[in-house]
């Protein structure tokens, strides 16, 4: 057996249910071996999309995703890519041929320096005798969601030697290790539990590793137990829907009443949640809370914003632990949440935000966005994956367009980064034929990868895309005006998306006024793969949250006042 070949069968013990690649001299040896064994290989056209692709099919299965890019100049063009994965902790594989060492070639890179610059792991394979070891410990660092990994692979000669010995491979699936539960006795679960008896206003935050976790049972079940409010990250969204204490969304993307009430809050309990700046105003979730975070990463725990109490353990383990401490403790709630006036706020927290007015065409004939996402929310199939490209569109369309439930809601800007969204739509609709997944793009976003149109329609991925068209790249043109200076460096010609998308063979129809969706309603009508809807937006209409942004930054002012906190007891 030969080294690819051994590679390629390492790979599917893995249980990886497909491989994404761009073929270079090296990794088309690999893409062969395992199309030879019956395994699929998604080919794109671009570095950084495999990747983005690799990443929204981990997403959506959980499971490590395998990628496959040349060296030098191929493994650079997925640096963005992979610090997104890198900050999301996807389990996502990333295999590149070994570069050539010596100075002053075409394709020279330091790729170890590079790759852990990403934020990356850097696994070199160390020639034919370590085939086995050299492939499981890269899956097992990716199944300790220490990735993306990079696996160094022979060069072709390497790759097509022949194995010394019989070849045997042990996967990594079953060697990694997991969060072990608290103990309900310890210190740290008994002051959790005291900080919560004690308050009178709690509120829970839940954020992806409540959801990864499977702990919303168990936050349930403490918020009746202590009368505390739910809440959650905007990547934990849709995970209290229907409870009567859901306050919805934090942060910069939640309602006015939901800021209002975390602010007054006085104890936080953040189950999974990092405390970034879009959920703390980039200053603190209440001045005068207690916050206690949970998180089964260490380093995690106290990075971005100051906590009071730290739980590192698996978040559903961690609140069924609180939730036995207070049971033998036998506290009783005494929440001032529970007012007839409180009642009233905490309910309009979660209601539905309507946005803008319906407002006519500007002078260009273009419409605002949110009477467009309206129709698009009623047409749209309710049993859908939403996937979010970044860029000023995303606030208009997290108000008006809803998903089921949290694991629906794809989230590409990690790193910040607008254009990501595309390759992440296209794994995730490999992922999930069992939903209709629809990627929500700007133009400026969706013109940097759009060669992968053509990777949609050869792989007949069903993927439904909204380019929500402003010709601009509109928050920074918006920042420039609020200064008094022109902003005319970010607005751009008119692109016939929907001609583009045709050209490569994918339906489209294009959008300027609300009588054109009903062209969008016979477009979803049997849908098999991949179509576009060109949707024409004005520019000119201002999201509710840009009331509270300061010129020049992207983050709303934090909300609250400094309040002296009391002697808190413990639980027992």
């Amino acid at each position: 057996m030969k080294v690819v070949d051994a590679i390629a069968e390492a790979i599917i013990a893995e249980r990886v249910g497909m491989a994404f690649c761009v073929p270079d001299e090296v990794t088309i040896h690999i893409g062969q071996a395992l199309r030879e064994r019956g395994f699929r290989v998604v080919r794109g056209r671009h570095e950084q999309n495999v990747v983005a692709m690799a990443d929204g099919y981990a997403r959506a299965t959980g499971m490590p995703a395998v990628c496959a890019v040349g060296h030098g100049p191929a493994l650079a063009q997925t640096g963005t890519g992979m610090m997104t994965v890198a900050r999301r902790r996807s389990p996502v594989l990333v295999l590149t041929p070994q570069g050539d060492e010596s100075r002053g070639g075409v394709k020279e890179l330091d790729a170890r320096r590079f790759v852990e610059s990403v934020g990356a792991r850097y696994v070199q394979m160390r020639g034919a005798s370590w085939v086995s070891e050299d492939v499981r410990e890269a899956f097992r660092l990716v199944r300790l969601r220490q990735g993306p990994v990079v696996l160094a692979v022979p060069q072709v000669s390497g790759i097509e030697a022949e194995l010394r010995g019989p070849w045997r491979y042990e996967p990594a699936i079953d060697l990694f290790l997991r969060p072990t539960a608290p103990d309900p006795e310890s210190d740290v679960i008994d002051e959790a539990a005291g900080l919560l008896a004690w308050a009178r206003q709690p509120v829970i935050v839940a954020g992806r590793g409540a959801v990864l976790s499977g702990a919303r049972e168990e936050i349930v079940v403490l918020a009746e137990r202590t009368g505390a409010l739910l809440a959650t990250s905007l990547q934990g969204r849709e995970l209290f829907r229907g409870h009567p204490r859901n306050i919805g969304m934090i942060g910069a993307y939640g309602t006015d009443t939901a800021v209002e009430l975390l602010a007054e809050a006085d104890c936080i309990l953040a189950v999974g949640v990092a405390l970034n700046a879009y959920q703390t105003g980039g200053g603190t979730l209440a001045a005068n809370a207690r916050v206690i975070q949970i998180d089964s990463d260490p380093s995690r725990i106290g990075e971005i914003a100051r906590v009071d109490g730290a739980i590192v353990a698996d978040a559903r383990a961690a609140v069924q632990a609180i939730n036995r401490a207070l049971e033998q403790a036998e506290i009783s709630p005494s929440s001032a949440w529970t007012t007839d006036a409180m009642c009233e706020r905490v309910a309009s927290a979660s209601r539905p935000v309507l946005g803008s007015p319906l407002a006519e065409p500007d002078a260009s004939g273009r419409m605002p966005m949110t009477p467009v996402l309206r129709g698009l929310e009623a047409l749209l199939p309710k049993e859908r994956v939403v996937i979010a490209d970044a860029g000023d569109f995303v606030l208009y369309t997290i108000d008006e367009i809803s998903v089921p439930d949290p694991g629906s809601w794809v989230w590409t800007a990690d790193f910040g980064s607008i254009g990501l969204g595309l390759g992440v739509g296209l794994g995730t609709a490999l992922a999930r034929p069992d939903r209709h997944c629809v990627l929500f793009a700007g133009d400026g976003g969706f013109m940097m990868n759009v060669q992968e149109l053509e990777t949609a329609v050869r792989e007949r991925i069903p993927l439904t895309m909204v380019v929500l068209d402003d010709c601009a790249y509109r928050p920074e043109v918006r920042f420039m005006e609020a200064l008094g200076k022109p902003g005319d460096v970010g607005l751009f010609d008119e692109v016939d998306f929907a001609a583009v998308a045709r050209a490569f063979g994918i339906p489209a129809v294009t959008v300027r006024a609300l009588e054109d969706l009903d062209a969008v309603a016979d477009l979803l009508v049997g849908r098999e793969g991949p179509v576009l809807i060109d949707a024409k937006v004005s520019g000119l209409e201002i999201h509710r949250s840009f009331a509270s942004y300061e010129p020049g930054t992207l983050i709303p002012a934090a909300k609250g006042s400094p309040v002296v906190a009391a002697e808190v007891p413990s639980a027992r």
